[in-house]
């Protein structure tokens, strides 16, 4: 993954959902937010809500949301007037392998439709 990117990772087993709110600093795993401190001493947080993760017949869905402006000097501000470009990937494995260096997820290529809805 590219240095300097906010990202959520997610993944469901036995239908409990978790999700990890990550900023990368290399091109490895990315650590959590909540594992960072910055140059001014800020800690990161998680900022990401997890509001719904189930999987039904084969269908995983996530349903998440964050503020558009966290303060966590970890997360990308969102401007709802620019475009965001979002960067994903799936693995067919349920859970990620806990590492020395954080989770491994058998990555997999693919494109398809995603729908990003702004909240009020």
């Amino acid at each position: 993954m590219a240095p300097d990117s906010d990202v959520v990772l997610m993944f469901n087993e036995k239908n409990n959902a978790t999700l990890f709110d990550c900023w990368t600093i290399k091109h490895k795993q990315p650590p959590q937010d909540v594992e960072l401190t910055n140059e001014k001493g800020r800690k990161g947080t998680v900022d990401w809500n997890l509001t719904y993760g189930k999987e039904i017949s084969g269908v995983t869905t996530f349903e998440f949301n964050r503020k558009l402006n966290t303060t966590d000097p970890f997360d990308r501000i969102i401007d709802p007037t620019a475009k965001t470009q979002v960067i994903w990937s799936y693995n067919i494995d349920t859970k990620p392998q806990k590492t020395d260096s954080g989770y491994q997820f058998q990555q997999h290529d693919d494109m398809n439709n995603i729908e990003l809805v702004l909240g009020g």
